[in-house]
């Protein structure tokens, strides 16, 4: 009966450090794309040249 829950907590150890894995390589890939997609929408967007200075970006 101990070794059984031994057992179970030993996987859910395993399968803790494997989610930690995972959302270590996500934030990184978050961290690389979110910036560069909120600059490319800055640059992407249509400014009127009239009222904007933003324009001359």
């Amino acid at each position: 009966m101990i070794a059984h829950h031994y057992a179970f907590f030993n996987d859910l150890s395993v399968r803790s450090q494997r989610l930690n894995e995972v959302m270590k390589v996500l934030t990184i890939i978050a961290a690389i794309f979110i910036p560069l997609t909120f600059i490319a929408g800055i640059y992407g967007m249509n400014f009127d040249p009239a009222i904007s200075p933003l324009n001359n970006l």
